[in-house]
């Protein structure tokens, strides 16, 4: 593990970053960058916890949910660019300078780096249970409930919704489709 001089250093999570650096989260709530030497590269203390995902695009580095917001950074210097208000927020995915935003209860948002809000949705299916992606100008979106959602990403409208399964127990992406699995192991597979 690495190793500082005078310093706390317990690392919760560690993501890979570009050029050869990593990013780790610190249980006190720091975002470190480090290169391929070891070499903390900079430091961005952001109150954030366990449950937060970390994406890496272009020269920007998204952060979050973390206490309730997403963070947007330079990648070499780890400045904030845009702090983002995410209250109840569960995943997020960033295209160019919008964001797909999925909320704990299910509420989906796309929202500009700006914040100007391009749509909303809510499909009223409850709590989303795992990642989203995006593909082919749509999102795939997995609830719970054991449903999965294919969502026009330019206007948040559905597309077409799975056959309902048991209670979701995985969801894999696959190539251009899906894989999902329910509590009685049944496994569907769309494209």
């Amino acid at each position: 593990m690495i190793n500082e001089k005078k310093n706390r250093f317990g690392v919760i999570k560690l993501f890979s970053a570009n050029s050869g650096k990593f990013l780790a989260v610190t249980d006190d709530g720091h975002l470190q960058c480090y290169d391929h030497r070891l070499s903390k590269m900079w430091n961005q203390a952001l109150d954030l916890n366990f449950n937060l995902n970390v994406k890496v695009d272009q020269d920007r580095i998204f952060v979050g949910p973390g206490r309730d917001s997403l963070w947007v950074l330079d990648a070499e210097t780890g400045n904030i660019q845009h702090g983002i208000h995410f209250m109840n927020g569960f995943e997020f995915q960033a295209q160019d300078n919008d964001l797909f935003l999925i909320f704990r209860n299910g509420h989906l948002m796309r929202m500009a780096l700006n914040g100007e809000i391009s749509w909303t949705s809510d499909f009223n299916l409850g709590l989303p249970s795992e990642s989203f992606f995006q593909t082919d100008g749509n999102l795939i979106i997995p609830f719970a409930k054991g449903v999965a959602i294919n969502v026009d990403a330019d206007t948040g409208t559905e597309i077409w919704r799975s056959d309902t399964l048991r209670r979701l127990a995985g969801f894999w992406q696959s190539g251009s489709g899906f894989l999902m699995q329910d509590v009685k192991f049944q496994i569907q597979y769309y494209k």
